[in-house]
């Protein structure tokens, strides 16, 4: 028996020879910071738009409430998200 199966029922962690390395699992690449905050600020618009979709549907679209929608569907979205209004 070597060591690493006598080890492997004990549950440790097999040993790694002087030389063996770990493999590097590619890293995505990173968006300078304006970039990031737009990505950003376009998925919570999104977020936004699809959930006073859905309020909408529910009163069967009647019109004249587009406004009150999105104020609630923004207020929701925030705070699902945790995202505090300044």
């Amino acid at each position: 028996m070597t060591k690493r199966n006598a080890m492997a029922g004990n549950g440790a962690a097999p040993e790694r020879s002087a030389g063996a390395r770990r493999k590097r699992t590619p890293r995505k690449p990173s968006l300078p910071p304006e970039e990031s905050k737009q990505v950003a600020a376009e998925e919570l618009h999104r977020l936004i738009a699809e959930k006073a979709y859905y309020k909408a549907q529910q009163r069967g679209f009647a019109p004249g409430y587009e406004h009150e929608d999105w104020i609630k569907a923004e207020a929701e979205v925030m705070q699902r998200l945790g995202i505090s209004r300044a």
